[in-house]
């Protein structure tokens, strides 16, 4: 047995974006105090890295993004500009910050639903649970809100006073190591 064998079943490193898993994602989406906690924008996929554009319509992504998006390769086309929401999340099975990127219009549509409900309101106040099932086209994801629930200390701890700024995702840059710090 080599020395290396044991390495193969070791855990790959989580990195600073979510993703959903099949089954149960629980989360809690994250405030930053003295900053902004949610962008909105458009994303082109360009030699398969996401250009982000800080505009409210298709319309006013540039064309030279659009012209140099990669193509879809079961469709054959370019692919088009798509809307999306970011915003910082504590990743329960990671135990970790994350910054979660949503274009699935049906999760994001649930979110609104809850934040205009008086009953659940700011998405701060409580967990949300995402369960994905499906692959491909045949996805499916439920959201679920957990009882209001005080953020647990410890997240918050970790979470406040990082320098972060999401608005760095329009910039190519890291929104855990930004340029410059708007503040949790």
């Amino acid at each position: 047995m080599s020395n290396n064998e044991g390495a193969w079943n070791e855990p790959l490193p989580v990195g600073n974006y979510m993703k959903f898993v099949d089954g149960t994602n629980q989360i809690r989406i994250l405030e930053v105090k003295d900053g902004v906690s949610l962008v909105r924008g458009f994303e082109v996929w360009i030699n398969k890295k996401p250009a982000r554009f800080n505009v409210s319509d298709v319309s006013d992504v540039p064309k030279s993004a659009k012209d140099m998006a990669d193509i879809d390769e079961k469709k054959g086309t370019k692919k088009p500009p798509r809307f999306f929401w970011a915003f910082f999340v504590w990743n329960y099975a990671e135990e970790k910050i994350q910054l979660l990127e949503l274009t699935q219009k049906g999760i994001i549509e649930a979110i609104q639903g809850l934040t205009k409900n008086p009953k659940w309101g700011s998405p701060y106040s409580y967990d949300i649970v995402v369960t994905k099932s499906g692959t491909d086209l045949a996805t499916k994801y439920t959201v679920t809100p957990d009882p209001k629930s005080d953020l647990d200390p410890a997240i918050e701890e970790k979470f406040t006073g990082a320098p972060v700024d999401l608005y760095e995702l329009f910039n190519d840059g890291d929104p855990f190591n930004p340029t410059h710090q708007t503040g949790a």
